[in-house]
């Protein structure tokens, strides 16, 4: 299984053969290179760059330039497949097809510090008759163990974590502008990195 970098541009509306309209998501492929490559037994394992950034590491860069490829390729990672690749190929639209199931790693929007209510959907107390207890998260604890337990929920940061997304729905694919049509939402806010796995 290896995996593409591509940039969350948005989402929108599209209508099916029967008038039925769903909402989709619109990816933007990044620049994928294949820049380092290992073989062991019938397996490779190989690293692929991707991404735009103005300001990369020395290391990052010098390994670019001996490939004679863009310095500008920010993000890696390490992929074990069978397939077999050479040196500066570069991956587009076109390994991945119409209708095909694939899975989405991206970072979900960060909301900061956020109450028990947002966080995780609690009731609020009644807000008239003099009720002192309208957002506040009630009682914490118990006689016994004398302490809150692990893992309570309670107010603190709310989003930017990792979420998965897995068996998402390619619509269409636009092999000309390295673009991905996916059916329903994607985590992230637009422009964000996004990784979309093929199955290989």
């Amino acid at each position: 299984m290896i995996g593409l970098f591509a940039q969350k541009i948005g989402m929108t509306q599209i209508f099916d053969e029967n008038g039925r309209v769903f909402a989709v998501t619109i990816l933007k492929l990044h620049e994928n290179r294949v820049t380092k490559i290992n073989s062991k037994n019938d397996e490779f394992q190989i690293t692929i760059s991707g991404g735009m950034k103005k300001n990369i590491s020395k290391a990052q860069k010098s390994q670019l330039t001996k490939l004679k490829i863009d310095t500008s390729l920010c993000w890696s990672k390490e992929y074990h497949t069978k397939n077999s690749y050479q040196l500066s190929d570069e991956l587009k639209a076109n390994i991945f097809e119409k209708d095909e199931l694939v899975k989405i790693i991206g970072t979900g929007k960060g909301k900061g510090f956020q109450g028990t209510i947002k966080r995780h959907g609690f009731s609020r107390g009644p807000m008239s008759h003099g009720s002192h207890h309208h957002r506040k998260p009630g009682s914490i604890g118990s006689t016994y163990p004398q302490r809150v337990v692990k893992g309570k929920k309670m107010a603190g940061r709310m989003g930017n974590n990792q979420v998965t997304v897995k068996n998402a729905k390619i619509i269409d694919v636009d092999y000309d502008n390295n673009i991905l049509v996916i059916k329903g939402s994607i985590p992230g806010s637009n422009k964000h990195k996004i990784i979309i796995f093929k199955n290989d």
